[in-house]
Formats: structure tokens, C-alpha cells, sequence
């Protein structure tokens, strides 16, 4: 059977009854897409409650036992489905350098078990132990890894604890294909299905021949050339997987609001994705997502760095933190400034912070949507605001015979504090007047990621921070590098 196309394969599904789907199947590219087709895949061979019986992943990409368990006849009638999600068996010692791209992204998204899977799987391809781990740095002999990939070696060093803490190690890479090849051509019982998925695949290896011959493979890849004809597929494939998200969430798009998403987002599946999910929470119960949707949520980010690197500091991205701050510096912004801001940052988690641990902020709790987050936090949140400027109104005003007081009403009738101000001035509320209630709700979802007293020694390291800054303490980029690792890695 010919390939199948990714943007053709839900049709081959409709038309082809399930008993006539081949037993062996083969998706392989990009990773979105692959999780898609097979998701569709398995709807179709097990429908409603079947999956929870008959879909049997095999862990940690075990050819003999996945084998073993296809080539079985089952105690009971109906379809099984024995799946090798995100399957090594194509890869070779030449792919390691893709799969530490993977490995190094995955990091960067807080997907750690998936990023140590790449990780281990890289090290695998080149036998290296995780004490050899060290050799893949720039400059030593042997293995080639691009430096800008490698960047500091943070990310590394994160994955090599997260290893030795859940006592993983790198297994050898083997060549598992001939084995598995030979099952696929002799066939498995009637109602025994295998399916591999993997991103990537060697079309020289007799394995994909004789799935392409016995089975069915479908091709997730993206075409990546400037052609016409590959601007016309990506484009297609991006419209699809978007279809995709919003059919599940019975949204549609407007066609200006998808033509700005794409022209911010650009062929990136996993920023795609990322962002369609924050247009989705934010638009709440609308069906159709606007154009002003998509600048309210996401123009903000494209268009100020600095903005970027305190929202990675506020996810606890150390990679991402880094890779802003070098931006920045090399724009020529001045290390003070980007200081400042991170201050600023985590002043406002502080906030929120403080919100949350108190009786009002009984109201939030983890997991919670955007529309129950504006019925029942926020207005919460702005009595608690109110609380606090009448607080400070209260402190503010000079006591009776105050030779500093002044005793004039300002132009609205109210009465002036000692400053002579209007009214209490402070950039203490959560929610001030006029701010969009989406940026709140994220600055919560946020804090969950620090306890108060974390947050308090934080801006504890950030003020000695700055006056090192202010006195020469110490080279500025090693400084602010030294306070990103701490505050991201909890030290």
C-alpha cells in the first residue's frame, strides 16, 4: 500500500471499514501530527469503552515484548491494539543530534520525563554512560553537538540529576529492526494490531519495506523547502491541526484572527499549539475566537523581550530565562534594567502569592479555568485590592495637629493626605483598575509554582543582587546568571 498523507488519512479512515485495516502500522514525523493520526487510528479500531480493554502501549520501547504480545492469541474476542509509542527502532548513531534538540525543547516546555527519554535515548545511539555525559560539550573529541545547542550546559546538568535521582541509565542502541521485521511479514493473529510511532525513519531499512508492503505508514512529516508546493502543504497541515484543537473544544476561528495567529506564530506546531490553548481558556464560553482575542493574548509576548524573559522566569524556564537574557544585553539593554524588571516580576508573584494563601484566596484553586477564575476570583481579588488602598488611606492620614497636614479638600470634595495627594498611591494591588482579567489569571497559575517564603528569599537575593550591580561586585552577566539559576532551581 501506497503511503498515506497526513491531511488525507482521516478520509482513509472513514471509507475503510475496521475489519478491512491492515494489522501492522507505521506513523511516523512530526510529533503533534503522529499523536494525532494514532489517536484516530485507535478511535476507529476501538471505539468508546473498547480502548480501555483492548490498547495495550508497550513501555520503554520493548521490541520482544511487543512481539510477543501481538503474536498472541487473546483469551477474549475483539481487537487488540499493541502500540510502540514513540518508537527508537529507526534511529541511528547519526540521529543523536536530533533527538538532544528534542531533548533540549522538551526541557525548555517543563517536559521533563520526555526530555530525559531523548536525552537517554541520544546517549544510548553513542554509548555513553551518564558519567561520560561530559564528552558531548563543544571542544571535546569524538562527538560533534552544535554549541549554540549546547548553550551553557544548564539543561544538561538538570537532566543528568533528574537521571541519577530516578536511577535511569542509557541503554546500548540495538539493531531491533531485522527481529521486528520478521514478525510483520509472517503476520499476527485476526484481530491483532501493531502500531509504531516515531519521528523519524530510514526508508532504506527492509523494516519500512515490508510495513509499506504488509501494512499501512503514514506520512506526519512536514515538508520543509521554500518551493510553492511545500508552502501549500505546510499550510495546509497547520489549518488542519488547528481545525483539530478547535473542533475538540467546539470553537471556531475568525478567518482575520487565524491569518494574524499565523503570521505571529509561523510554522511552529508546539507554539501553535501552546497558543491556541490560551486563545481558547481566554475567549471562555464566545464560539469563535476574534481577532482582538489573539492581540489581547498574544502580541504582548512577540513584540517585548523583556516581557519574554520575566515570563520564563515566572515559569521557572532557566533555559529560557538565559536565552532572553542574552538577547537582551546584546540589544544593548543595560543590566540594571533587566534587574528591575525581574523585581518587578516577582513583587507581583509575591502578590498574588499572598492573595492565595489568604481566606479570600480560598476562591482559587489549581486547575481552574479562565471563566470560573472571572466569576468567583477576581472579584475576590478587587476586594481585596480595596482593602488594602483602604488600609493604606487609613495610615496615610495625618493625625490631628500634624504641622504637616494639610486641611484643604482637593478639586472633588475628598480630603488630601499629607502628601497632598488624592488618595493612597501604590502599586501593590493585584488587579488595578482597567487591567484585563487574562493576565491575572496566569499570574496565579504562575505562583503556584513558588511557596511565600520562597518568594520572600527571592527578592531577598534580588536586592543583594543589586547592589552588587550598583557596587561592582562582581562581573554583571554572571550576576544576573547566578540569580535566574537560583530562583528557577529553587536554590
Amino acid at each position: 500500500m501506497p503511503e498515506i498523507p497526513c491531511s488525507r488519512f482521516r478520509s482513509y479512515l472513514a471509507e475503510t471499514p475496521p475489519a478491512a485495516l491492515p494489522q501492522v502500522w507505521l506513523i511516523f514525523g512530526e510529533e503533534a501530527f503522529c499523536g494525532a493520526a494514532a489517536a484516530d487510528l485507535i478511535g476507529r479500531l476501538l471505539p468508546g469503552p473498547e480502548k480501555a480493554f483492548g490498547y495495550d502501549p508497550v513501555d520503554n520501547d520493548d521490541v520482544s515484548a511487543a512481539i510477543e504480545r501481538v503474536s498472541t492469541f487473546s483469551l477474549f474476542s475483539g481487537t487488540r491494539v499493541i502500540a510502540l509509542p514513540d518508537s527508537r527502532i529507526f534511529y541511528s548513531r547519526e540521529d543523536h543530534q536530533g533527538l538532544l534538540k528534542k531533548a533540549r525543547e522538551a526541557f525548555e516546555d517543563d517536559q521533563v520525563p520526555k526530555a530525559v527519554r531523548h536525552f537517554t535515548a541520544a546517549l544510548g545511539l553513542l554509548s555513553l554512560s551518564l558519567a561520560d555525559a561530559a564528552q558531548l560539550a563543544p571542544g571535546q573529541k569524538g562527538v560533534k553537538i552544535d554549541p549554540d545547542l549546547w548553550g551553557d550546559g544548564g539543561w544538561v546538568t538538570a537532566l543528568l540529576d533528574w537521571c541519577r535521582d530516578k536511577g535511569l541509565a542509557p541503554s546500548p542502541a540495538a539493531d531491533r529492526c531485522g527481529e521486528l521485521q520478521q514478525a510483520a511479514a509472517k503476520g499476527f493473529p485476526a484481530g491483532n494490531h501493531l502500531l509504531i510511532t516515531t519521528e523519524l525513519v530510514d526508508k532504506r531499512r527492509g523494516l519500512y519495506k515490508t510495513i509499506l508492503e504488509k501494512g499501512a505508514v503514514v506520512n506526519c512529516s512536514v515538508p520543509m523547502g521554500g518551493g510553492r508546493q511545500d508552502v501549500v502543504a505546510r499550510e495546509a497541515l497547520l489549518a488542519d491541526h488547528t481545525r483539530s484543537i478547535l473542533g475538540r473544544s467546539g470553537k471556531e476561528m475568525a478567518q482575520d484572527a487565524y491569518r494574524l495567529m499565523s503570521e505571529m506564530t509561523g510554522f511552529d506546531i508546539r507554539t501553535l499549539t501552546a497558543n491556541l490553548e490560551k486563545l481558547i481558556q481566554f475567549s471562555g464560553e464566545a464560539p469563535v475566537i476574534t481577532a482582538a482575542d489573539v492581540r489581547e493574548v498574544l502580541t504582548r509576548t512577540r513584540q517585548d523581550p523583556v516581557y519574554e524573559l520575566t515570563g520564563a522566569l515566572s515559569d521557572r524556564n532557566v533555559e529560557g530565562v538565559l536565552r532572553h537574557l542574552d538577547a537582551l544585553l546584546q540589544e544593548g539593554l543595560v543590566p540594571l534594567q533587566i534587574l528591575a524588571a525581574m523585581i518587578n516580576a516577582m513583587r507581583r508573584m509575591l502578590l498574588a502569592k499572598g492573595f492565595g494563601v489568604s481566606p479570600p484566596g480560598r476562591a482559587w484553586h489549581k486547575g481552574m479555568g479562565f471563566n470560573d477564575f472571572q466569576r468567583s476570583v477576581m472579584p475576590a481579588i478587587q476586594e481585596w485590592d480595596q482593602a488594602l488602598l483602604s488600609s493604606l488611606a487609613e495610615w496615610d492620614e495625618a493625625p490631628e495637629g500634624d504641622p504637616g497636614a494639610d486641611p484643604k479638600a482637593d478639586q472633588d470634595g475628598g480630603k488630601k493626605n499629607r502628601r497632598g495627594a488624592a488618595g493612597p498611591m501604590t502599586d501593590l494591588v493585584i488587579a488595578p483598575k482597567g487591567k484585563n482579567a487574562y493576565p491575572i489569571y496566569l499570574l496565579l497559575k504562575n505562583s503556584e509554582r513558588f511557596k511565600l517564603t520562597e518568594l520572600i528569599d527571592i527578592l531577598a537575593d534580588l536586592q543583594q543582587t543589586d547592589v552588587k550591580l550598583k557596587t561592582s561586585g562582581g562581573p554583571p552577566r554572571q550576576l544576573l546568571e547566578s540569580v535566574i539559576i537560583r530562583i528557577c532551581r529553587g536554590h
